[in-house]
């Protein structure tokens, strides 16, 4: 009898011992395998998209831009920018796992708008949680669109 109660003691502190939460370790593990990027696909625009300058009278004078991507690991950013024929960035829109209470982030979605006509280059960038990242970039044209107001038909 007094070996049964030494043995269920041994066992019961044994227990506490080597209790651990096997799942978050399997998960790190799991992500920590992650080498490969994450997979974009641009919802919005089209390819070669045009658009109008901003106030005038032909529409749409603006471009909605929407992303998204998939990885075996958390997306910690995404981020879009827009650069200009000049190679100049015109326009910058990001999202964090970290401002998203600590969620990935598998979408992005902005829109841009501008008065200078001219070819714009719209690059898309995910990055995980193991600094894997990826870049896809679409092209689109804005073109000259008189202001608004009267005119004579």
């Amino acid at each position: 009898m007094k070996n049964l109660k030494n043995l269920t003691l041994l066992l019961l502190v044994c227990s506490m011992l080597v209790k651990c939460d096997f799942s978050s370790n399997y998960e790190n593990i799991e992500e920590s395998k992650d080498n490969s990027p994450p997979i974009i696909q641009i919802e919005s625009p089209t390819a070669n998209k045009v658009f109008y300058t901003d106030g005038g009278t032909e529409a749409p004078d603006y471009v909605v831009i929407n992303a998204t991507a998939t990885d075996d690991s958390k997306i910690v950013t995404g981020t879009v920018t827009v650069y200009n024929s000049n190679k100049e960035s015109v326009h910058f829109y990001e999202e964090t796992s970290s401002t998203q209470n600590n969620i990935s982030i598998n979408e992005v979605y902005t829109s841009f708008r501008t008065v200078q006509e001219g070819d714009y280059s719209i690059e898309i960038e995910f990055t995980d949680s193991q600094g894997n990242s990826a870049i896809e970039t679409i092209n689109v044209t804005c073109l000259y669109s008189p202001i608004g107001g009267d005119t004579d038909a």
